[in-house]
């Protein structure tokens, strides 16, 4: 008695052929991300008005110091690489240029707010943040910081459950992406004549640093602190390593 082969289902062929080149397809895709191109580097820049945001980015893109003006409210920039020591160049996308002025609640009040900045937070939920400070404009750096501070720890509103169901907890998402910040401290160029340091301005930052620590550290993150001159270029290059080099270990987790 002779045995007739079954014929293999379609369905069950075509699969098969789908994976196979879904494989082949995966293949250069997995190769890159081993070299180190397509692992996810992104970030937000903050900070006071005036506390050289720009300045910095453009030496992040460029690699030379530039004297851009005051960024008037929010700009997406065009992708660039940044070069990583021991590996190739990453590329930078989704990142956002962002003013720093601040909005007052209502016309009479003195709580300070930057709704720009979460805007950014809540829709790019970046894996790193690097906040720029200077020894200028004390009062107003240091409410702003803590309002990044407390922008982060902020709780969701109450929702439904249909929200809920549909991804509505955005400040949740936004808290546990964020594994990397770095408070940096800028103009170190006009220090001398003032016979300051990095201690020196910090210590004034002592809670709010605390604070980040801590929130960072609860997160599973890495926190830094640097002193530079985006003026002309002093310790910038080391910064962007740093930075970088902690957002590759946390997003090849």
């Amino acid at each position: 008695m002779s045995i007739v082969p079954v014929p293999s289902p379609d369905w069950l062929l075509k699969l098969a052929l789908a994976a196979a080149k879904q494989l082949s397809d995966l293949a250069p895709q997995i190769k890159a991300q081993l070299e180190g191109n397509l692992i996810p580097l992104d970030f937000a820049v903050f900070g006071y008005r005036g506390t050289g945001k720009t300045t910095f980015l453009n030496f992040m893109r460029f690699g030379i110091p530039t004297e851009p003006p005051p960024t008037p409210s929010m700009e997406e920039l065009d992708p660039f690489q940044i070069y990583v020591v021991g590996r190739r160049p990453v590329k930078v996308a989704g990142i956002y240029d962002v003013s720093g002025e601040e909005w007052k609640v209502h016309k009479k009040s003195t709580e300070l707010t930057w709704p720009l900045w979460e805007e950014i937070f809540l829709r790019q939920t970046p894996r790193g943040i690097i906040f720029m400070v200077d020894h200028e404009s004390l009062k107003q750096s240091k409410a702003a910081l803590r309002y990044v501070i407390n922008m982060i720890k902020r709780s969701d509103p109450p929702m439904t459950f249909w929200q809920r169901l549909f991804g509505g907890r955005q400040r949740q998402i936004a808290r546990k992406n964020l594994k990397v910040f770095m408070l940096l401290v800028n103009k170190l160029d006009q220090w001398e004549k003032r016979s300051l340091t990095k201690g020196k301005i910090l210590a004034d930052y002592a809670e709010e640093i605390q604070d980040l620590h801590a929130l960072i550290t609860k997160n599973g993150g890495k926190y830094y602190q640097d002193e530079i001159s985006a003026k002309d270029g002093t310790n910038c290059e080391r910064a962007i390593q740093n930075f970088v080099l902690g957002l590759l270990a946390v997003s090849s987790r």
